[in-house]
């Protein structure tokens, strides 16, 4: 959990050291995080986290190939994974080339990948669930934020440590095996 608030706090400083910068040198920029750990899913991460690089990728990579990929005979599944597991993959190598950005990139597009299909599946009867009750809404975002936090912060260990090996060690070490 240290490392995990660890690159937030750092990223996030020097984000906001490079605005104040830019303001006094008569710049606005964009804000660049916006609580992304509190977040209930992990689209909403994303939209909140390296808010500039994400909405890049966004806009230039992963929505012209999803509409580019709509005119396939692809199932809207397939279409949402490879897109998924693509701009993530690539986020991940614009970090660095290395093979662990890239399961770092494929662990963030399999998560949303996966947050997309139970959206699918199970949005309507949650939101029916929770639909007159403030203290079930208050579980799921919180529930929701917990889960979404535990999911990114096991991700940092691709992210952070040196090598594959090195990742596979400490994942061995931290099921057990």
């Amino acid at each position: 959990m240290v490392l995990t608030l660890q690159i937030y706090f750092d990223f996030s400083g020097y984000t906001d050291l490079a605005l104040a910068l830019a303001k006094i040198a008569g710049v606005s920029l964009p804000e660049n995080f916006r609580a992304p750990y509190m977040q209930p899913n992990l689209t909403q991460f994303w939209n909140n986290w390296h808010m500039s690089l994400t909405q890049w990728f966004r806009a230039y990579l992963f929505n012209p190939l999803t509409r580019s990929l709509r005119s396939t005979n692809l199932p809207a599944w397939a279409i949402i994974l490879l897109t998924q597991l693509t701009t993530m993959t690539l986020i991940g190598l614009w970090h660095g080339v290395t093979m662990n950005f890239v399961l770092w990139g494929l662990w963030h597009g399999f998560g949303l990948f996966l947050h997309n299909r139970w959206q699918s599946v199970f949005r309507s009867r949650v939101d029916t669930w929770a639909a007159h009750s403030p203290r079930r809404q208050k579980f799921l975002a919180l529930t929701g934020a917990a889960f979404t936090f535990q999911f990114v912060a096991l991700g940092w260990i691709w992210f952070c440590l040196p090598t594959v090996g090195t990742s596979l060690q400490f994942w061995h070490i931290l099921l057990g095996i």
